[in-house]
């Protein structure tokens, strides 16, 4: 295969990969990591499979269980970690690590945990959003989270399981 300007870039048997605007051969590691990436999808949490849930919002309530199990899910532990409250006064990046390093997994841990957990991200986006960086940093990919909305009581309701990492491979596929 050659890229746009004739260049040679993958023979029989090689992988090769978009890197921005250039095509080239992947590496061994990356093939590697790539492979590794699709399996832990194929074995993610599916309705049916019991999951954990690690939870940095507000606690998950017994109807929210239920909602979760009418989705076809089974859960296990539905409330690990805590709701999350921050120092507006320092930087969140190093007190969103702190409260997932308590969690005292190691990254081949992080990386089981995510294949049967569901997560609840704090509802203040700024802080989602570190979470969910410090989590794709530790997982491998994103997590898949629980979506929840107020109902017309003015309690809050289980509406989806998200799979973020799902959504991000569906738009880089769209993307290319």
């Amino acid at each position: 295969m050659q890229d746009r300007y004739n260049k040679v870039i993958g023979r029989p048997g090689t992988f090769i990969m978009r890197d921005g605007v250039e095509i080239r051969t992947m590496s061994s590691e990356e093939v590697a990591r790539r492979f590794a990436e699709a399996a832990a999808a194929a074995q993610a949490p599916t309705p049916q499979t019991t999951v954990d849930v690690i939870n940095f919002g507000h606690a998950l309530t017994d109807e929210q269980i239920k909602e979760l199990e009418a989705l076809g899910y089974r859960i296990g532990i539905p409330n690990l970690g805590a709701s999350v409250h921050l120092d507006d006064h320092a930087p969140f990046g190093p007190q969103v690590e702190r409260i997932l390093d308590l969690f005292g997994y190691s990254k081949a841990e992080w990386e089981r945990v995510s294949n049967t957990t569901l997560f609840v991200l704090p509802t203040h986006a700024e802080i989602a959003g570190i979470f969910l960086a410090q989590l794709h940093g530790r997982m491998g990919h994103f997590p898949r989270i629980i979506r929840r909305t107020r109902g017309t009581d003015g309690g809050f309701r289980v509406v989806e399981v998200v799979d973020l990492q799902q959504l991000r491979n569906e738009q880089r596929a769209r993307s290319i």
